[in-house]
């Protein structure tokens, strides 16, 4: 499991929350705040057709908004945590090897996309392509009438280019902390204001 850091309201927050008379309080406002707005961003990227407007499989809804939680709140610090390796990898692209066998499994057509050949009800049908010397691939084909339609590319890794919509900006990060510091503040001046009278 990875987890996306980015610290990007430490230096505001540590000013403020000294004037503050109660520093968590401050910390959990703005930590939920940022929360929401990084779930507000995976619910958006979810509603965005996949890039050749294949079946969704709700990616950013299951690996990013059902995946982050505020995790934890000190005086100084909140933490939002997002639980997935697959928001990680986008966040800062890399490289995904096979875990089992010698190759990862590329869908080429809309009825294999999001489904491993593995676990496919017609994966007896499906058969290996043996790459020509020399190439570092293979392809997985089904025998369709007189045709042989390919249904997966077989390649031994996969490079990842990082997405800079991954996770929000910093920012984005430093605009939410403090339109929701403000708010915490307006809030205990009022407070001590109703308490001075």
């Amino acid at each position: 499991m990875s987890t996306v850091i980015r610290d990007a309201a430490t230096p505001f927050l540590s000013a403020l929350h000294r004037q503050v008379s109660r520093p968590r309080g401050l910390m959990a406002e703005v930590g939920k705040a940022v929360e929401v707005a990084q779930r507000d961003l995976f619910l958006a990227r979810n509603r965005e057709p996949n890039k050749k407007n294949w079946p969704k499989q709700n990616f950013w809804k299951k690996e990013g908004f059902d995946r982050t939680r505020l995790d934890q709140i000190t005086d100084n610090t909140a933490l939002i945590r997002i639980s997935s390796a697959a928001i990680a990898l986008k966040a800062r692209g890399g490289e995904i090897l096979p875990k089992r066998g010698k190759y990862l499994s590329i869908p080429l057509r809309p009825e294999a996309y999001g489904k491993s050949p593995r676990a496919r009800n017609d994966r007896r049908e499906l058969f290996l392509l043996k790459p020509r010397s020399g190439r570092r691939f293979a392809i997985l084909a089904k025998r369709e009438g007189k045709a042989i339609r390919a249904h997966y590319l077989l390649v031994p890794r996969v490079a990842v280019q990082k997405d800079p919509r991954a996770v929000l900006p910093s920012a984005e990060v430093v605009t939410t902390v403090n339109v929701a510091a403000a708010r915490y503040l307006q809030r205990e001046i009022s407070r001590l204001q109703g308490g001075s009278s």
